[in-house]
């Protein structure tokens, strides 16, 4: 499972475990929209809750870090004239257990802004209004690495060192998150 936090530069995006004991972060930075940091340290809860605390804090002039949402995975970026945004996974099911691996059902989707400012046009609004007629819901299924064969999945060793975790050719945004993710090194 995944909670946002945000305020008007970043979101703060906390990924957890399934016993909520092991928690990671990634950082999206919501004016230049071009970085995303994900931190590699591991958390404990008490850590991460100490960590939200000072995030929290620290934003208290700007109205803190806002209403948690939470949600169950990223399915990816997208930009169309004004702005980027965020593709998230907000349900899912549990179908089936292939090759020891869950297959889940999207149920449902949301498509949340990066920018922190309105960029709304009607040019910007007729692209959102095509891409939301995508159904992401039905006949969606997905299991984690979704871009691999099960064969490659139940026999992949450790990435080699500068290799993406995945298969870019099944990744269908992987132009627009390589530059933010190759910020971070």
């Amino acid at each position: 499972k995944f909670i946002m936090y945000e305020n008007c530069l970043r979101f703060f995006i906390i990924a957890s475990n399934t016993t909520d004991s092991r928690h990671r972060t990634i950082k999206v930075d919501r004016t230049s929209q071009e970085e995303v940091v994900e931190d590699d340290p591991e958390y404990s809860g008490k850590q991460m809750s100490a960590m939200l605390k000072m995030l929290d804090d620290r934003n208290e002039s700007s109205g803190g870090l806002g209403k948690a949402r939470v949600f169950f995975g990223i399915a990816g970026f997208i930009r169309f004239t004004a702005g980027c945004y965020m593709i998230q996974r907000m349900f899912c099911s549990y179908v089936a257990l292939l090759g020891g691996h869950y297959l889940y059902h999207c149920e449902n989707t949301d498509i949340v802004p990066v920018y922190s400012t309105k960029l709304a046009s009607s040019e910007e609004q007729r692209l959102m209004n095509i891409f939301k007629q995508v159904d992401m819901s039905k006949n969606f299924y997905f299991r984690f690495d979704i871009t691999s064969t099960l064969q490659h999945n139940l026999t992949r060793s450790s990435p080699v060192e500068g290799d993406w975790p995945f298969n870019d050719k099944f990744a269908w945004n992987f132009n627009m998150m390589t530059a933010p993710f190759r910020n971070e090194e």
